[in-house]
């Protein structure tokens, strides 16, 4: 119990890997390594606008209105090749950038490759913090970054920063604006940036939080793997269709429809059981 109660905030931290030793290093909340009060303030702030039952009840008319348009774009896609990570991925990153920034960054219909880009910067960044480092085994070379995966990682998070930066300094300026004037600016409906500006979040502190949550909320490893078993075992797949058909009567599919599908569901569970998601380990010494 003491762990818990009287030692919770020394023992709760974790080693960060070398790649991630940034200048900011201080506003990561998924990769914080101690309980410091901007963590805390980060912390009820996403539980309250993000992840609470009322917030995510008032999602739901977002996600079912994203997960629609994927459908019609692979209605319109019929007899032609599909790459189904790439319209999950779009689909995921689009839903989350309208929580946080109410704009769609992704097109469905896009041919340049823009989607795949950006996947590949994400996975590229938690692929340099799972390398293992010099710096990690010797601290004192930690300045070298003699691999170069502070550098790589830092180019890859500028680039996602900015798809948002001209969004955030828009939004300072019209907040900025208003506070001149003495104007008051009715919003339909506030994001969570308009959260986060209202609690004094610098540029910086902004792109930590939304890289980290665009990073945790558009892992497409899951559909990837439970579409190839599924075009491995016919037959499977042949009972998942059947369950669709005879479970689903409309066009449009809603969250509630998900419970009802059995068969489907197993098929998910089994594909997490056949590809479970690894923890990331860092390979710094750690103590209990």
């Amino acid at each position: 119990m003491g762990i818990l109660e009287t030692q919770d905030r020394l023992l709760s931290g974790r080693a960060i890997s070398d790649a991630l030793h940034q200048s900011f290093m201080d506003f990561y909340f998924v990769w914080a390594n101690e309980c410091s009060d901007h963590w805390k303030s980060l912390r009820t702030l996403t539980r309250g606008e993000l992840f609470s039952a009322k917030a995510l009840e008032a999602q739901s008319n977002l996600r079912n209105e994203k997960l629609t348009q994927m459908l019609d774009h692979l209605d319109t896609m019929q007899g032609k090749v599909v790459k189904i990570e790439e319209v999950v991925f779009t689909t995921l990153f689009n839903t989350l950038s309208n929580l946080l920034f109410s704009k769609d960054f992704l097109d469905l219909k896009d041919e340049q490759g823009t989607a795949h880009g950006l996947e590949w910067g994400l996975l590229k960044i938690f692929k340099n913090a799972a390398t293992p480092s010099v710096s990690d085994f010797f601290p004192m070379l930690g300045g070298l970054d003699l691999q170069g995966l502070r550098k790589e990682s830092l180019k890859h998070l500028n680039e996602l920063a900015s798809f948002w930066e001209e969004i955030i300094e828009e939004r300072r300026a019209r907040i900025a604006s208003s506070a001149v004037t003495k104007e008051v600016i009715v919003l339909k409906e506030q994001d969570f940036l308009d959260r986060l500006l209202e609690n004094e979040f610098t540029n910086a502190q902004i792109n930590i939080v939304a890289l980290e949550l665009f990073s945790a909320g558009t892992d497409t490893v899951v559909a990837t793997w439970a579409m190839s078993e599924l075009l491995r075992n016919k037959d499977i797949m042949a009972k998942v269709q059947e369950e669709l058909k005879n479970e689903i009567n409309s066009n449009s599919i809603n969250k509630s429809d998900f419970s009802k599908m059995t068969y489907f569901n197993a098929c998910i569970k089994e594909t997490l059981r056949l590809h479970p998601s690894p923890n990331y380990i860092s390979v710094s010494d750690s103590s209990i």
